[in-house]
């Protein structure tokens, strides 16, 4: 099969899985709601991260800068994409568009599964015992964290580019097999993590009851929070790795070798799909915000200096017309001027 088909055949696919069942108006709804939402939570903790005080020190907000901006980009361009099918009735689009949605489609898929790699292989290190500590402040320092976050979120993009982009068809094959091998591998390792982090974080518990230690430390919870925004993808990629066999057979195999059920299977795994996708940076941003305290505690900051100047603005408005004169005061007084106006006249 030639690359113009190859081609021809990523369009039509992208164009015909982006068909819903049912009201389409609810879904695009909810999507839209969705999407904005994520990119409003992760805009607010990378402001958080940044700006504020109460996170200056520890290392993990650099993890979770990360996550909010692998978020971020995800809600960006699945908002990017609604708006687009939102209006294709009045707008054709193109296909630059259309490659530009499927190579985000796809890259989505695995920064889901390497973004949180590091955060979780961190906290791994740096519960082991009794050199944990140490291996984690040579193997994690900044540099070396911008490495691998570059490294995790680029890596996807780049290899679903040149999949699709590439003119040849061994090239395209070949890198579309390293992207499935990529997403497998990333999916084990995130299992085997999260599982061994989940035994070590009993332990750390267990050793600290022991010891008569106060369990609610911020290395545990931000440990949880970890494990928690690395088992979260696991949810959904299992239907992205269904997905994902399925759309390589229906690009590299044409048309002729589809059926009926073929075609509805993959329109619904694309809708499950993309409520999955555009729900996995809400549900990040919630785990950040309900389990590592100085997160919650500076969002509280912020809503209690929201709600104390909403209330100073209504007590000042209050205290204002209570200090206003009467109107039936005022009409007395001035007919009391009045009267001794004609008076003196």
């Amino acid at each position: 099969m030639s690359h113009a088909n190859i081609s021809s055949n990523l369009t039509s696919t992208t164009s015909s899985g982006i068909k819903f069942y049912g009201n389409e108006g609810l879904m695009y709804g909810s999507l839209l709601f969705i999407s904005s939402a994520g990119i409003m939570g992760a805009l607010l903790v990378l402001c958080l991260s940044i700006f504020s005080p109460k996170l200056r020190e520890g290392d993990y907000k650099y993890f979770i800068c990360n996550i909010a901006f692998v978020g971020l980009l995800t809600e960006t361009t699945w908002l990017v994409y609604l708006v687009a099918q939102s209006l294709k009735a009045v707008v054709r689009t193109s296909v630059p568009l259309t490659y530009a949605i499927a190579i985000s489609m796809f890259s989505s898929y695995l920064t889901a599964l390497t973004a949180p790699l590091p955060a979780t292989i961190s906290r791994f290190i740096l519960f082991r015992k009794p050199m944990g500590i140490v291996q984690f402040r040579r193997l994690f320092t900044k540099k070396r964290m911008l490495l691998y976050f570059l490294v995790c979120d680029c890596y996807p993009y780049l290899i679903t580019i040149i999949a699709t982009v590439s003119n040849s068809i061994s090239v395209s094959l070949t890198f579309a097999t390293i992207f499935m091998i990529s997403f497998i591998a990333c999916y084990i390792l995130v299992v085997y993590f999260a599982y061994v982090l989940t035994r070590t974080i009993r332990k750390y518990m267990a050793n600290q009851e022991r010891l008569n230690i106060p369990t609610h430390d911020e290395k545990r919870l931000v440990a949880k929070a970890f494990l928690y925004l690395g088992v979260l993808p696991l949810c959904c990629q299992f239907f992205h790795l269904v997905y994902a066999f399925l759309y390589i057979y229906a690009i590299y195999w044409g048309n002729e070798r589809r059926s009926s059920f073929f075609t509805s299977l993959l329109t619904y795994l694309t809708n499950i799909i993309m409520y999955g996708i555009a729900i996995n940076p809400v549900v990040d941003i919630i785990i950040i915000f309900c389990i590592i305290k100085p997160y919650k505690t500076a969002l509280m900051a912020i809503v209690g200096k929201i709600c104390c100047k909403c209330k100073r603005d209504n007590a000042t408005s209050v205290a204002d017309l209570a200090t206003l004169p009467n109107v039936d005061r005022i009409n007395r007084r001035r007919s009391t001027k009045m009267i001794a106006t004609t008076h003196d006249g």
